[in-house]
């Protein structure tokens, strides 16, 4: 059975005591405490398995986290976003017809000074660095495209003339000629896009059809902004539940008659979250917008070193050619990504990982189904990113036709070793009740701090913010009294209206 759902079993089978403002403890012998409320609720964090990447993008993660003074696991998931983004609809996975896009979400779970953002430094610097030399390489397209849209407005201002003549003279009015319209939008390449609204993401991707990545510092604060400009927050939430897909989209302009159609729907998304807003993303209708995230959650990095990075010119010259892949055009001169067929070994192991993940879902619940159905497909982009990641290792080397059964293998490695585990502590976390996680971070406190007794006025300024509201200090001392962790004594010699005062149960400490 897992944690979170031990956790649950045993929250639910606790006893109704009644509240504290309602309920005196007796003196005497304590009731038996659950000792389930000590814990985090979360599994412990699985070790991210780095040499997935190989010798070249291995050292990278490793140095990198070390400069940075952040886990490897941050560092990793930024290097699988960044790569996914970087060859978006240029190339895609092929296993017998079944195709995925190289489209990864990549969420990076911990508490602030956790290393979320430090650990992004090193990729964010090389994109931003491929965007300034694209834009280099673009500026005849950018020139060309002014000198045509000055034209087009000379032209229709010609045109408006001779329109607003005939009209004079009685005369049929003559036909907009074709130097009169306005070439194709041209927006500069971009690769990493903010804090965007659907309109302009649909801008972007309509100018930039190789598809782009979405960082988001707090992707708490991304989900928070569904509809804030628009009102139509399930219509964004139906946006990004599509991007994962790469299909095709189109979006209505604001104030416009017409409609961007954009052929292949592909973003990448990376973002930070703290545990405590967890639930933005797990909690309400499981429309499987979690499951589709690739979860990032270590245990914060102890102690703090200042070490010397290593030199990542041949890195980001590797990221660059992952840049550069070209997109085909297909019969109707529109760009198609080109496949990469999976080895007959690597589909074996697929299909057998796929029957796998099947039959845990069946016994799965709750969005961790989800996570266990989209299993085998996130490890065949998966597969995809490693393999074109190991190409770009080597300058000159040619271009792989196929994905083979060992970036196959590392891709299913790192799904069942780290991702899923990861997942499962996500859900896990989100699984518990929240009035039940209040009592955790409470009794966390007292763990910390000795606390034989205290007042719940004293402990709300104390313990910070899980329970500095005094509801939610109220539920995480009911909690903690039907857990018979404390009981309130009566303070006496309080003036005006006293602060409950609590006694910890002696066993804790026995059992810490």
């Amino acid at each position: 059975m897992l944690r979170f759902e031990s956790l649950n079993a045993a929250h639910s089978a606790r006893p109704n005591f009644g509240s504290w403002q309602e309920r005196k403890a007796e003196p005497g012998e304590w009731d038996k405490p659950d000792l389930s409320l000590l814990g985090s609720g979360r599994t412990a964090p699985p070790k991210f398995p780095v040499d997935v990447f190989g010798d070249f993008w291995a050292k990278f993660v490793v140095d990198q986290a070390a400069a940075q003074n952040a886990p490897e696991d941050y560092v990793a998931a930024s290097l699988f976003a960044s790569a996914a983004a970087l060859i978006g609809n240029s190339r895609e996975a092929n296993a017998r017809g079944w195709t995925e896009p190289a489209c990864l979400w990549l969420a990076m779970v911990g508490n602030p000074g956790s290393g979320k953002t430090p650990a992004l430094k090193p990729i964010t610097k090389i994109l931003n660095q491929i965007e300034i030399d694209a834009l280099a390489e673009a500026q005849p397209e950018q020139t060309a495209y002014f000198e045509a849209l000055e034209r087009a407005q000379i032209e229709k201002d010609r045109w408006k003339q001779a329109m607003k003549q005939a009209v004079t003279d009685g005369l049929p009015p003559p036909p907009m000629p074709p130097e009169a319209k306005e070439p194709p939008l041209w927006k500069p390449p971009q690769i990493t896009v903010s804090d965007a609204t659907q309109e302009y993401m649909g801008l972007v991707l309509a100018t930039n059809p190789k598809g782009c990545l979405s960082f988001r510092d707090e992707l708490a604060g991304w989900l928070g902004s569904f509809g804030r400009y628009t009102g139509g927050g399930d219509a964004e939430r139906t946006f990004w539940l599509e991007a994962w897909n790469a299909g095709p989209y189109k979006i209505g302009r604001v104030g416009r008659p017409d409609v961007v159609h954009i052929r292949r729907l592909s973003v990448s998304v990376l973002g930070g979250i703290q545990p405590d807003r967890l639930n933005t993303i797990t909690g309400g209708a499981d429309d499987g917008l979690a499951s589709r995230f690739l979860w990032a959650w270590p245990d914060a990095k102890p102690g703090f070193r200042i070490t010397q990075g290593s030199h990542s010119v041949r890195h980001a010259e590797a990221l660059a050619r992952l840049y550069r892949l070209d997109i085909a055009r297909g019969e109707r001169n529109e760009a198609e990504p080109r496949p990469l067929t999976l080895d007959p070994a690597g589909v074996e192991m697929l299909e057998q990982y796929g029957s796998e993940m099947k039959v845990r879902a069946e016994k799965a619940f709750g969005p961790f189904i989800g996570v266990l159905s989209k299993a085998a497909g996130q490890a065949l982009r998966l597969a995809l990113v490693l393999e074109l990641l190991e190409w770009s290792a080597t300058p000159g080397k040619p271009e792989p036709a196929t994905i083979s059964a060992a970036s196959m293998a590392a891709a299913i490695g790192v799904m069942d070793a780290y991702f899923i585990p990861s997942a499962r502590r996500v859900f896990g976390e989100s699984a518990v009740p929240e009035t039940d996680r209040k009592a955790m971070a409470l009794i966390r406190w007292l763990q910390e701090t000795g606390a034989k007794r205290f007042k719940a006025r004293e402990a709300r300024r104390k313990a910070g913010c899980p329970v500095r509201d005094p509801k939610h200090m109220a539920g995480a001392c009911d909690a903690l009294i039907e857990a018979a962790l404390i009981r309130e004594v009566t303070s006496k010699g309080s003036v005006g209206r006293p602060s409950p005062e609590f006694e910890v149960n002696s066993r804790l400490w026995g059992a810490q």
